[in-house]
């Protein structure tokens, strides 16, 4: 278990997942080279005491003695700094490679799982949405702490870890823009619902005037007409409200109902005058209009809503292709695998 601390908050990241593979070539060299010069120094300050054991003190006032062990201090001293100075560097190295490591994690979940599936919802729900079905209560919910992890990164300790700094400010725009875009959703899909509401409130009362006057002109004609039952103009409303009833009423068929119904109703109304010189005709005629103007404010909303998903599902697209090109170009110091998978499952 190994900790990383982000805007001043402890977090443990379990490794067992992300191996870390380091490498301190570079810093095992330099300790290396400041062993043996270290050594060679020694070599060379021993050798010069001995020499000058044969002789005169190398300084005034202090013997030869004393000052090997002045030098002596001063060279494990300098070596102490410089230790502790490494040792500073590799945990800063280290910090930066958890933080490179914890982005990297939480990239390649909304990458892999969170945006695919996210993007097939935004689709899926434009292509099943139809007047018929009308618009779902609530929007496709994925959830995911993944963007909430990385927008949440101190950015300073974020962009000090990532050398392409460049190319990591355009992922985490994506990731900025891809969350956002999930509560405008929310906004927007609840609004289309309570304008969708509004209409199929008004088309409940535009459907029960319609059935009304297709009976008053069915039992005007019954009562008017001699030998009704085999009048055109009966036939023809008659039939009609027996399709609507025996196929119709009850079920999510708006769109059957428009075709085979409101449609053939008033084409015949007009085409033999009855929206004229009918007594009930004018009323029908007025009634069907009304319910196919709806009809069309409601279809219009409809395909409003489909054409505004699939730009969401094209935005969420958008963002996941920029963030996998930008996230080839930076060096995370793990698994390069992961661009291979990537490209696999555009």
């Amino acid at each position: 278990m190994d900790t990383i601390i982000i805007n001043n908050q402890i977090h443990l990241m379990k490794m067992d997942s992300i191996k870390v593979d380091a490498d301190y070539s570079i810093i095992a060299n330099g300790l290396d080279s400041l062993r043996i010069q270290n050594k060679s120094n020694f070599n060379d300050l021993r050798q010069t005491i001995l020499i000058s054991n044969q002789k005169d003190n190398l300084l005034t006032f202090v013997s030869n003695d004393a000052l090997f062990t002045t030098l002596s201090t001063l060279l494990v001293f300098s070596l102490g700094i410089m230790s502790t100075i490494i040792i500073k560097e590799i945990g800063k190295y280290k910090h930066k490679k958890k933080i490179r490591e914890f982005v990297k994690y939480h990239l390649d979940n909304i990458i892999t799982t969170f945006a695919p599936n996210l993007k097939f919802a935004y689709s899926d729900i434009a292509d099943k949405t139809t007047i018929d079905s009308g618009i779902r209560l609530t929007p496709p919910k994925i959830f995911s702490n993944d963007f909430q992890r990385i927008l949440h990164i101190d950015s300073k300790e974020l962009f000090d870890s990532v050398k392409m700094k460049t190319e990591l400010s355009n992922i985490i725009s994506q990731v900025d823009i891809i969350d956002t875009l999930i509560s405008d959703v929310q906004s927007y899909h609840k609004h289309a619902l309570n304008e969708s509401g509004k209409y199929r409130e008004k088309l409940v009362v535009l459907s029960k005037q319609y059935e009304d006057a297709l009976a008053k002109f069915v039992e005007y004609e019954r009562q008017n007409t001699e030998d009704y039952e085999t009048n055109i103009h009966y036939i023809t409303i008659n039939n009609s409200i027996l399709k609507y009833y025996k196929e119709i009423s009850g079920k999510r068929e708006l769109q059957k109902f428009r075709n085979e119904i409101l449609r053939p109703n008033q084409k015949y109304l007009v085409l033999s005058n009855l929206f004229r010189t009918h007594k009930f005709g004018k009323e029908l005629a007025e009634n069907g209009r009304n319910l196919s103007f709806l009809l069309v404010d409601l279809d219009n909303l409809i395909n409003e809503f489909k054409e505004q998903y699939i730009e969401f599902s094209e935005l969420i697209d958008n963002a996941t292709n920029s963030m996998i090109s930008n996230i080839d170009k930076i060096n995370w110091g793990t698994n390069k695998g992961i661009s291979i998978h990537l490209k696999q499952i555009k």
